[in-house]
């Protein structure tokens, strides 16, 4: 028994070892055939070889904004019978994709993955999860808007004047998602130059996030919006300024964000800014 299970598993490493030596020589001989002075992106190689319960299934790439990618290349997102596949996409098709197994089982999907150009990444059947019918049907980004105003200090006495309140509108619904104003304001006693961070919004169908604000130099504060697990967005229209005295709300510009994730190395509002770091809570 065991040496019939050493044999599959050498089939499966010998396969997987075999497709990226294929993909590295057929990357070669694709290089040397183009011009110099006018080359194109060299192609991401995403691969796997321990889907064998997948046998038959093709992985299908989608970029962020759920729209599907042609991933090019003979014989690419088929699950062979010894569990291995590979798919084949440039940086100028996305600059981040998802990976969707179809299968009659149930599709399983990965989170983002950054495309980088030139790079072989082996992606385990680990890092494929179900899909569940409800996000399966629903849009794979929500619109929302960050809404700020100078807090009216006759709503709440122990809520200092001058503190700024956010909250987020989302598909244009303007409803309070918290009720605790405490957990999303600013306050005058709040430093400056550093990103705070909200309480987390749940907002339905797998989208979690958070508002962030830090008052600059010119004594406005900034905002943005975290998508857990994922980057930080900044909006266009993303100052409250320091002269602000009316307690009506103002609000963004529309931006789109994606489902709550489990990114690698996401991008953090203040990395490189002076005027607006990272705080310790960040």
């Amino acid at each position: 028994m065991r040496t019939q299970q050493f044999a599959v598993l050498t089939r499966r490493r010998f396969a997987g070892v075999t497709m990226l030596i294929g993909a590295l020589v057929a990357l070669a001989m694709f290089a040397s055939s183009v011009d110099a002075q006018d080359q194109p992106p060299a192609p991401q190689v995403f691969w796997g070889a321990d889907a064998d319960a997948y046998a038959g299934s093709e992985v299908k790439v989608f970029d962020q904004n759920g729209a599907e990618i042609s991933a090019g290349g003979e014989g690419t997102g088929t699950i062979d019978s010894e569990g291995t596949w590979f798919v084949q996409l440039s940086e100028d098709d996305a600059e981040r994709v998802k990976l969707r197994i179809v299968s009659a089982s149930g599709d399983r999907e990965t989170g983002l993955l950054d495309v980088i150009g030139f790079d072989f990444k082996e992606i385990s059947i680990r890092a494929f999860s179900p899909v569940s019918d409800e996000l399966a049907g629903a849009g794979d980004t929500l619109t929302v808007q960050i809404r700020a105003r100078v807090y009216p200090s006759s709503e709440d006495p122990t809520i200092p004047f001058r503190s700024i309140e956010f909250n987020l509108s989302v598909d244009g619904q303007p409803e309070q998602l918290n009720d605790n104003p405490r957990e999303r304001t600013i306050r005058p006693n709040h430093a400056g130059g550093r990103w705070y961070r909200s309480n987390w919004f749940d907002l339905d169908d797998g989208f979690r996030a958070a508002i962030i604000a830090c008052k600059d130099p010119s004594g406005g504060v900034r905002f943005g919006i975290r998508v857990d697990g994922r980057d930080d967005i900044i909006p266009r229209l993303n100052l409250l300024p320091g002269s602000r005295t009316s307690t009506r709300w103002a609000a963004s510009n529309e931006v789109e964000i994606s489902r709550t994730g489990d990114d690698a190395n996401p991008s953090r509002a203040g990395r490189g800014d002076t005027n607006c770091r990272f705080g310790k809570d960040n």
